[in-house]
């Protein structure tokens, strides 16, 4: 669990920028829940809402209702097969989103399944928070309020929080493999990629044993990795171990920072994944209630009520300013500018 908690503000209330869904015609689907961080199959989860279609008892169809989701990563063609049994999780509909569909579930039943958004019944609409949909050249979007909670259980202090560009890895096999979760941590953003096409990762000198240990490639070179769990610095990424419990971060100095990563005990030294790093990060500007807005990339310090610099109670609130302004040089065309809002601080 992450000791922090982000919330849009909507009609006085803290909103999840979670998963919320609905059942649009029949009872189809019986629960979407985000993965926790370092569980199998946990990924970036794209905003938007996702509208899905069974085509048969067993597999299913995505379409978009809104044109901010028209370039989503999750969208797919055609349909996709899934496991109808009132208990199988399925991880493969959004990714780092673990859904549950009923037995019952019958040809043309329809659900809906959002992230970053929020279905308010009174106004039998979705809200949309996370998605900024189209950014324009010199034209700000309307500001936003988010709400950073601490929910770590004790006093935070030297907190931080960041909006970077958001980036997240296509497994090759499965949705657990060769990367068994993956998430972003840290306040160092990664570097945005020049297209849209991604970056290959493969893997080499796989030595079998208990663990299996494997070194990783990133468009072809060693990269850098730090093992989190031991706090050791691996040049070159050599030696990981693939155990489905180590964790590992790509070391901030490289141009994937903050993205942190368990790989799967059946990893093979033929798998690959795509890495794939949004632009987003650059039209985020971020400010406390009260200061000025700035690049996202340039951390705030959270405060709580009547405390120092950077200190927040257990379960207290923040209050963050959020607007995007797109920089001259970028193209205003529809790509999904991905973003994530990143919390550091230390525990006392």
């Amino acid at each position: 669990m992450s000791d922090w908690g982000i919330y849009a503000s909507y009609k006085g209330d803290a909103v999840s920028l979670d998963v919320d869904s609905r059942n649009v015609t029949g009872e189809a689907l019986l629960s979407a829940e985000s993965i926790g961080v370092q569980l199998q199959a946990a990924a970036f989860s794209p905003p938007g809402v996702f509208r899905f279609v069974m085509t048969d008892v067993d597999e299913l169809s995505v379409s978009v209702q809104h044109s901010g989701d028209i370039a989503s990563p999750a969208l797919f063609s055609g349909t996709r097969a899934v496991v109808a049994d009132g208990t199988t999780e399925n991880y493969n509909l959004i990714p780092g989103i673990a859904v549950v569909l009923s037995s019952s579930a019958v040809v043309d039943d329809i659900f809906e399944i959002a992230v970053g958004c929020y279905w308010d019944s009174d106004a039998g609409d979705w809200q949309r928070f996370s998605p900024f949909d189209i950014a324009f050249t010199n034209v700000d979007s309307a500001e936003r309020t988010f709400i950073a909670k601490n929910e770590s259980g004790s006093v935070q202090c030297q907190a931080q929080l960041v909006a970077v560009n958001a980036m997240r890895i296509v497994n090759g096999q499965t949705t657990s493999r060769p990367f068994y979760s993956f998430r972003q941590t840290g306040l160092v953003g990664p570097t945005a990629h020049d297209d849209l096409t991604g970056v290959a990762v493969t893997f080499a000198n796989l030595v079998t044993g208990s663990p299996n240990i494997i070194s990783v490639l990133v468009d072809g070179a060693p990269i850098d990795v730090y093992d989190v769990t031991n706090e050791t610095l691996i040049p070159g990424g050599i030696g990981l171990n693939c155990d489905g419990t180590t964790v590992y971060r790509f070391a901030d100095t490289t141009a994937y920072a903050s993205g942190e990563f368990m790989l799967s005990s059946s990893l093979s030294v033929t798998d690959t994944a795509t890495v794939y790093v949004s632009d987003g990060g650059d039209f985020v500007q971020i400010a406390t209630n009260d200061g000025e807005f700035g690049d996202g990339s340039t951390a705030i310090d959270l405060t709580g009520l009547d405390a120092p610099d950077g200190v927040v109670a257990d379960n207290e609130s923040v209050s963050v300013r959020v607007k995007i302004s797109a920089p001259e040089a970028k193209t205003a065309a529809l790509n999904q500018r991905l973003f994530v809002f990143l919390v550091s601080s230390t525990g006392v």
